[in-house]
């Protein structure tokens, strides 16, 4: 099948730098986001039987998640909503004992299940919830804040309204749309989509990038490996990343600079069928049939700071001290909403740490 040729193809461009001995299995690992043990496997499937031994194989596991019968499944739920409890191993341990002949489930493949029941899950918050509340004296309130008193420390929200001793800010940042034709129709649909995610869809077709900073060379350069083409759309006569990232993009061969361009508006219904890209220079238009194609946008986000007007703002974001308090005392902001370098999530987990080590005096 042409799918599973595709897939072999996909599996051996990932592993061929190790193959080469370019990479270590640890770099592609952290590059790709695949364990280090399905990439061995990949490898020695490799050697044993070239390119075919890397095609889909059909789980014959009689504790595979997908061949667990719905019988299964029932059991499984019964238990949780008899047992109350909420620890998976002893919720394990309960179904062996109840059903010794049939279950044979391995332990693996019931956490998976388990983890996807509605019930344990919303039983496990609930209890999580009260626990923090008796010990902490803490609230947690799963709501959409309609506007916030910042300055009196006051949520509203359309089942209420909340007064709080100290506040903490982390609303995070919406990607920054382009507002072109057709834009809103065919996002999810081939355009403004997460690179990690959908990239794979689009091997051995053209991928469009829309940005020239850090994260938009970056993900190109990750895009390259299975695309066909990769066509960096970009305002500026140069681009405005780091050097490394420029040198590697100038230097793989799939991946083709429109500098001084931008994208003008796309078309198509369930999936992107053209595009037009614009030159800043002359102001003309070229229109690109390209069916199928993707498109990824990194046109840089935007704060959603638009409920605290309260509060001193930088271009739009919140500028805090280095307890992450802002200029309202007992008001902190943590994450992608604050004034900072560098927005990942380990520079967001680390600004809640310090955010609730403070609050918490």
């Amino acid at each position: 099948m042409k799918e599973d040729k595709e897939l072999e193809i996909t599996r051996f461009k990932i592993i061929e730098p190790f193959l080469k001995k370019k990479k270590k299995l640890k770099e592609i690992e952290e590059e790709e986001n695949i364990s280090y043990a399905t990439l061995k496997r990949w490898v020695n499937a490799y050697k044993k039987n070239g390119i075919i031994g890397l095609e889909k194989k059909s789980r014959e596991d009689k504790n595979s998640f997908r061949n667990i019968d719905e019988d299964g499944i029932k059991k499984i739920k019964s238990v949780c909503r008899e047992s109350g409890e909420t620890s998976i191993t002893k919720l394990y341990a309960n179904c062996k004992k109840k059903f010794p002949e049939t279950f044979s489930i391995s332990y693996a493949t019931f956490y998976r299940v388990v983890n996807n029941i509605d019930e344990f899950f919303n039983k496990t918050t609930v209890k999580y919830m009260e626990k923090i509340k008796k010990e902490n004296q803490c609230y947690l309130v799963f709501d959409v804040p309609l506007y916030v008193l910042v300055d009196d420390k006051k949520v509203f929200t359309k089942d209420g309204a909340y007064d709080a001793k100290k506040i903490v800010l982390a609303n995070g940042t919406t990607p920054r749309k382009l507002n072109i034709p057709g834009e809103a129709e065919l996002t999810g649909k081939g355009m403004g989509m997460n690179a990690q995610r959908d990239g794979r869809k689009y091997t051995d077709k053209n991928i469009y990038v829309v940005g020239g900073a850090d994260g938009a060379v970056k993900e190109a350069l990750y895009l390259s490996k299975f695309a066909k083409q990769v066509t960096i759309i970009h305002f500026e006569d140069t681009l405005g990343c780091i050097e490394e990232f420029k040198n590697k993009a100038e230097q793989t061969p799939n991946i083709k600079l429109r500098l001084g361009s931008r994208l003008h508006a796309v078309y198509g219904a369930e999936q992107v069928e053209a595009l037009e890209i614009s030159d800043e220079k002359t102001g003309s238009v070229e229109k690109i049939a390209d069916c199928g194609c993707g498109i990824f946008v990194y046109a840089g986000t935007t704060p959603n700071t638009e409920l605290y007007s309260e509060l001193e703002l930088d271009n739009g974001f919140i500028p805090v001290d280095e307890n992450m308090e802002t200029n309202i005392a007992g008001v902190y902001a943590v994450g992608d909403i604050r004034v900072k370098q560098v927005r990942q999530v380990s520079t967001a987990v680390a600004d809640g740490t310090v955010a609730g080590i403070h609050l918490a005096k």
